[in-house]
């Protein structure tokens, strides 16, 4: 092995980094060092900062949505050529009346279903007086104190 005179050693570069002290007044900095903060007003922060932050994806949304439904109503008015207040009350009358047109049918439908469920009393047989006399009898016999 090779030894090295003492004479060498001394002229060797250091391999850790140099450290400088800082004057007096940086130490006594308070931004440098922060005070600790309270556990419980830190999760009253965090909290607040979760609230304004659904608050914000909440309006984002809401204009997502309004923004939607404004884009699909104006693709709609130009698919239609609709380009006045008057074209829309004559397109929408021509809709109309198509719709009366096509539900005709289902109208029929429910009109004579209702008529075969709707009770009519005149058709009716004539025991219906005889049984509300009855009743009537039974019910103002229990009600009346003799």
């Amino acid at each position: 092995m090779f030894l090295v005179p003492q004479l060498f050693v001394r002229w060797e570069l250091p391999t850790d980094r140099p450290h400088y002290s800082s004057s007096s007044t940086n130490e006594g900095r308070h931004d440098m060092h922060p005070p600790p903060m309270d556990p419980e007003k830190l999760k009253a922060v965090i909290a607040r900062y979760s609230q304004f932050g659904k608050a914000l994806l909440r309006i984002a949304g809401t204009i997502l949505v309004i923004g939607e439904a404004t884009a699909e109503l104006l693709y709609t008015a130009n698919k239609l050529q609709l380009h006045s207040v008057d074209d829309v009350r004559a397109k929408g009358k021509e809709q109309a009346d198509m719709v009366k047109v096509q539900l005709a049918p289902l109208r029929k439908w429910a009109e004579d279903t209702s008529r075969k469920w709707h009770y009519e009393g005149n058709k009716e047989s004539k025991e219906k007086p005889l049984l509300d006399r009855e009743l009537s009898r039974a019910l103002s016999a229990k009600t009346r104190p003799n």
